[in-house]
């Protein structure tokens, strides 16, 4: 998934939950205090605009939905040709990050937990 369509997949979300909620963009701005501008959300749902990992735990807990609930679900691991058995975990920077702040853990450390699970590959 490149970065443009993980924008967009996140987006859709944002969306998904906050029509779920019954909010239209301007409820959203009105509700927030103006916090939440209707045109800088809709240009998040739309994917036009990054949202950053902080941000985007802002508004979903504005939103009152936990944070994993707007990153969308990636396939992350592939099986290797050579040998059907082990899987290879990939993960971009800022995924990690994302991550570790759902688990409430720093990078490094999650990155150790992978590592521990067999989940990274062996260091060349």
């Amino acid at each position: 998934m490149t970065g443009d369509e993980y924008a967009r997949a996140v987006g859709e979300r944002l969306r998904a939950i906050r029509v779920a909620k019954g909010l239209s963009l301007g409820d959203v701005n009105e509700a927030s205090g103006g916090r939440w501008k209707a045109a800088i959300v809709g240009a998040y749902e739309r994917g036009d605009r990054n949202i950053t990992v902080a941000r985007l735990a802002d508004l979903a807990a504005f939103y009152g939905v936990p944070v994993t609930e707007v990153i969308p679900a990636e396939e992350t691991s592939t099986e290797r040709e050579d040998d059907p058995g082990t899987r290879t975990l990939t993960i971009r920077e800022d995924e990690l990050v994302a991550r570790a702040l759902v688990h409430q853990i720093g990078a490094e450390e999650l990155l150790a937990k992978l590592d521990e699970w067999g989940l990274l590959p062996p260091e060349a």
